[in-house]
């Protein structure tokens, strides 16, 4: 499991589209290839969650924020 915490915005688009603001988040790469996106407001339940194998493509920097492209 690799533990990431960052200020981020999250931007998801897939089966649904989804947006969350900037904020300091906790993202989390497990073992079983899912991606979780938490908060900090509490409760245990992510925000967002990928359950199919999480492979990451290398990080590109668009307008000077680091981008995660997930496929």
């Amino acid at each position: 499991m690799r533990l990431v915490v960052a200020r981020c915005e999250v931007v998801y688009t897939g089966r649904l589209t989804a947006r969350l603001p900037e904020a300091v988040r906790l993202l989390m790469l497990k073992a079983d290839g899912s991606f979780l996106v938490h908060d900090d407001a509490g409760g245990y339940r992510p925000l967002n969650c990928i359950r199919r194998e999480f492979r990451p493509q290398p990080g590109i920097v668009l307008g000077g924020h680091w981008c995660l492209a997930v496929r």
